[in-house]
């Protein structure tokens, strides 16, 4: 999965043609006949429906600053798509998927940044309960991410008519994706064992996302639709 990872990495940088020639390849579709096999060990590794419910309810276990963050976001949004977006000429953009797609994406960044931090506390201060805390982040932000990825794919489809495109901003998104799903499954397995190396997996994550947001949004090396200086 690391290794996918990497490759979602390259692609970024080499460009939609080229991520899209090797997925496509024989070795491309290996690696995703691979991750579908892994996925399926991971779902089995759950075990019954009460556990799937339970491990649920835990991403749900918002603290009160969680929920101002994510409102406060929300009206954000709303605010710029209404007063921006409405009156811009593309159509592309003036979608019902706009809101929530930057939204649980957006706010799946908070939630990975506020997970590094207490892995920054859980390397200084070597405290499981931060590496705890920093898990109980990760696990809505994975899922806020994964529904922002969907959200994006269905939009890319009803805008442009291709649920992805392999553009450097999705690419490198699948790569977070990839790195975050690597990483609870590894917690899963084998839970606070390894302090140091959940810390450290988290942190870079976080500096996955921040990345991407510098650098394949605001950069001129990676062109793409998602590329705000083109």
């Amino acid at each position: 999965m690391l290794f996918l990872t990497a490759l979602c990495v390259i692609g970024s940088v080499m460009g939609a043609g080229w991520t899209r020639s090797f997925f496509n390849s024989i070795a491309g579709g290996s690696l995703w006949v691979s991750l579908g096999l892994l996925f399926i060990a991971e779902i089995l590794e759950f075990g019954n429906v009460k556990n799937v419910f339970s491990a649920v309810k835990k991403w749900f276990n918002w603290s009160k600053n969680d929920v101002i963050i994510a409102i406060l976001l929300l009206l954000i949004i709303v605010f710029i798509f209404y007063s921006r977006i409405m009156s811009v000429s593309s159509h592309n953009l003036k979608s019902v998927f706009f809101v929530p797609h930057i939204f649980t994406c957006l706010l799946s960044y908070v939630f990975f940044v506020k997970a590094a931090y207490f892995s920054g506390k859980c390397l200084a201060d070597k405290l499981s309960q931060a590496e705890d805390a920093s898990y109980r982040l990760v696990c809505p932000g994975f899922m806020l991410l994964t529904v922002g990825m969907v959200l994006g794919s269905i939009w890319a489809a009803s805008a442009w008519g291709n649920w992805w495109s392999w553009d450097p901003k999705e690419s490198f998104s699948l790569a977070v994706w990839l790195v975050s799903a690597a990483f609870l499954q590894f917690r899963f397995i084998y839970g606070q064992r390894f302090l140091r190396l959940n810390s450290f997996w988290v942190i870079i994550v976080s500096l996955l996302i921040i990345l991407g947001i510098t650098f394949v949004n605001f950069s001129k090396i990676f062109a793409g639709l998602h590329n705000y200086r083109g």
